[in-house]
């Protein structure tokens, strides 16, 4: 495969260098490409500003067979997101209009599941409201493509991610604002947290790319749907360090991955359990 993985950053970067060992072709889009791994093909260009994407592909667009679109949001306002994930996948298609366009995947977001209490899978009904309809717009363009697939990710987690590890460690979760929101637990209350690992998502995507008819949507969640509070418990044990006290019983929607399983992916972390020790580890190196 000859593949353009688009917003080539901490996941990108991942799967791309995943796919090169392979024996692929990997060209990183991004807008400063020059920390890319050796093994990625630079590609400058700005998602934002058609012409600059169309001139850095014209060498390459006539020979690219796969799309991943891979690029995150810079901002929560609506402005950037409709650019990451709508209009930034429509100039990007645009651009290799005259590609041999053969499979495709597009980083979603379990963000487009309305918040609810209960299990979401793929045939659970999107929500249209908020920044959720960006991402379905991109959804849409990239599943129009030859074996296009969305795949809808839970909050990734990986080395160099450590805020929930320093929240725990510096008992600030639930307490602190800023680091209650991002563990997902705002006022200190205890949910159920949806997560996947980013070695486990570049391999997913690298799996879903193989396959002959992957489905549409696929939700990429590992296997523990766990309550924050038992997450927080884990990591205080690692950190030697007192357990935050959040309010229960956890509420909030939880994620399968059954659909992704049952296509013959196995995960290498199943669990945050299977994890967190070598993050935690990496998070007191670098105190």
């Amino acid at each position: 495969m000859k593949v353009l993985v688009a917003g080539c950053g901490w996941l990108g970067a991942a799967l791309g260098e995943r796919l090169a060992a392979e024996g692929h072709v990997v060209l990183g889009l991004r807008r400063d490409p020059t920390k890319l791994p050796a093994s990625i093909v630079p590609i400058a260009a700005d998602l934002g500003d058609a012409a600059s994407i169309a001139r850095a592909l014209a060498p390459h667009a006539t020979s690219i067979d796969t799309l991943v679109y891979a690029a995150g949001s810079n901002g929560r306002d609506d402005a950037s997101y409709a650019l990451a994930y709508d209009d930034g996948v429509a100039r990007t298609i645009d651009a290799l209009r005259d590609a041999p366009i053969s499979r495709a995947v597009f980083t979603s977001s379990t963000a487009v599941y309305a918040e609810s209490d209960g299990e979401v899978d793929e045939d659970t009904p999107p929500t249209e409201e908020g920044h959720a309809r960006f991402l379905l717009a991109g959804e849409r363009r990239v599943r129009a493509l030859s074996r296009g697939v969305a795949f809808r990710l839970a909050g990734l987690y990986g080395p160099g991610r450590n805020r929930l590890v320093q929240s725990v460690h510096e008992g600030t979760l639930g307490r602190d604002g800023r680091a209650a929101h991002q563990a997902g637990a705002p006022g200190g209350r205890d949910r159920f947290t949806n997560r996947v690992h980013r070695d486990d998502a570049a391999r997913a995507i690298a799996h879903l790319l193989a396959l002959d008819a992957p489905p549409p949507v696929v939700v990429g969640v590992d296997e523990d749907v766990a309550p924050l509070s038992e997450v927080a418990a884990f990591l205080a044990a690692q950190l030697g360090v007192d357990a935050p006290k959040l309010e229960g019983p956890p509420r909030g929607k939880r994620c399968t991955s059954r659909r992704l399983r049952e296509t013959g992916f196995v995960f290498t972390y199943a669990s945050y359990r299977d994890a967190y020790p070598a993050i935690v580890e990496e998070y007191l190196a670098k105190r």
